[in-house]
């Protein structure tokens, strides 16, 4: 058995999110996510 194996494959990583709605306070409905749209200080941001 391999323990603390790390395999480097020579590629830059990536990170493949799409952000698709938010929370902002104490509203608990989730408002969908908009293009150019702005985050405030405090906004629970979801995403897959």
């Amino acid at each position: 058995m391999l323990k603390g194996l790390l395999l480097l494959d020579n590629e830059d990583p990536f990170a493949d999110i799409k952000i698709i709605g938010y929370k902002r306070g104490t509203d608990p409905e989730l408002h969908p996510a908009k293009d150019c749209g702005k985050f405030m200080i405090g906004d629970l941001i979801f995403g897959k």
